[in-house]
């Protein structure tokens, strides 16, 4: 098991100029940074007042450059890769970091109001919604670049890819939702 997460699977796609140590590190820096940013988003998600909010944000910050991170590493190590089975693999990722990015926008720009509490019940609801679908998501994806089927085709599973489109799909459905509560209905409390 330790062997799986060490290499992110993709044994035969590491790049010779990336040390095995290093790539260990990078790997192990890049969960530990998934799971502490999980951890603190599911226990501010909803809360209330300033510094949980700003914890919310910022764990979602964290879990985008850890993403971002990711991707880097995959497109790196994929040389040789045809285009299909390369955007198989980059295009989940590049779906959640679009997702997660319209959430910061939408929360940076409705800052003063969430943090006022002047936002409608189903902001909670939403938020909560898309909170669970981005994890789903991101734990779909790690899960599945170290499996063995991404280490020896270096591609994603065909049905991994549509299960991964279907939850992406529905998650920017709810960021949708999400822009249009905060737009629309305020509350005076």
């Amino acid at each position: 098991m330790s062997n799986k997460l060490t290499n992110i699977g993709i044994n035969s796609m590491i790049n010779p100029s990336i040390p095995s140590g290093l790539n260990s590190k990078l790997n192990y820096m890049i969960y530990g940074i998934i799971i502490g940013s999980g951890i603190v988003i599911l226990m501010t998600t909803g809360a209330h007042g300033h510094n949980a909010f700003l914890a919310f944000i910022n764990a979602y910050r964290a879990l985008l450059c850890s993403i971002i991170f990711m991707f880097s590493l995959i497109w790196y190590r994929a040389s040789g890769v045809s285009f299909y089975r390369l955007a198989i693999s980059l295009f989940p990722f590049i779906m959640l970091m679009g997702i997660i990015t319209w959430l910061l926008v939408l929360l940076h720009k409705y800052y003063d109001r969430i943090t006022g509490d002047k936002v409608s019940d189903y902001y909670v609801s939403f938020v909560n919604m898309s909170t669970i679908l981005t994890l789903v998501q991101l734990a779909i994806i790690v899960n599945s670049v170290t499996d063995s089927y991404f280490e020896n085709n270096r591609s994603l599973q065909p049905k991994i890819f549509s299960m991964l489109m279907l939850l992406g799909t529905i998650n920017f459905i709810m960021v949708i939702t999400l822009g249009v509560i905060l737009k629309s209905y305020v509350t005076d409390c």
